[in-house]
């Protein structure tokens, strides 16, 4: 579901909630809610800043958090595999099943929530407009394949381990150098850390 609401087009606030679903997990997680929400003032469009029109066009404060998920297991993770082994039985050489892989019916999503954070700015009517981001991104339950103890019959098995933290800043310039019918020239720049 999305819900978006828009107040005298200078405040907006955007919701979202999203169910998903996949049968490579067990039971009791196969579904996830994943929730997200924005907010955003068009500054620009103030009265107060009505004395810097003539060169500040545009000016938004933006700020969201939202959450979304992976679900990269191969079917029948949860469950384990059996593989064809061949094997003595008495003078006869002969196949048979045994498991291949350990089933773990605990795993389970691995989700990653973002924080950000941003300004997008435009001077003498749009000709030269750029975005300032900053983000903060948390992954948690990590699905990485974990060693085990070779005597446990496995060397490994699918899990839900670790967590990461990326954060950063993105600068993004945009000039419209000439903008005529013949002949229209512009320059993208874009910074990160």
């Amino acid at each position: 579901g999305r819900l978006n609401y828009v107040l005298k087009d200078k405040y907006y606030l955007t919701f979202t909630l999203r169910a998903d679903g996949t049968n490579v997990f067990a039971p009791g997680n196969k579904w996830g809610i994943f929730p997200a929400g924005s907010a955003a003032w068009r500054i620009s469009d103030e009265k107060f800043m009505e004395p810097t029109k003539k060169w500040l066009s545009n000016l938004k404060l933006r700020a969201g958090y939202g959450v979304v998920a992976s679900s990269e297991v191969d079917p029948y993770e949860t469950k384990g595999t059996l593989s064809q082994k061949p094997y003595n039985y008495g003078s006869e050489s002969i196949f048979g099943y045994a498991p291949n892989k350990m089933p773990n019916t605990m795993l389970t999503w691995e989700t990653t929530g973002q924080w950000n954070a941003g300004f997008d700015f435009g001077f003498l009517g749009n000709r030269l407009n750029g975005t300032i981001d900053i983000y903060l991104q948390n992954t948690k339950d990590l699905l990485l394949d974990r060693q085990l103890p070779i005597v446990s019959g496995f060397n490994q098995i699918k899990s839900n381990v670790g967590k990461t933290r990326n954060k950063g800043l993105e600068l993004t310039l945009n000039s419209l150098n000439i903008n005529n019918k013949n002949f229209t020239w512009s320059t993208d720049l874009m910074m990160y850390t």
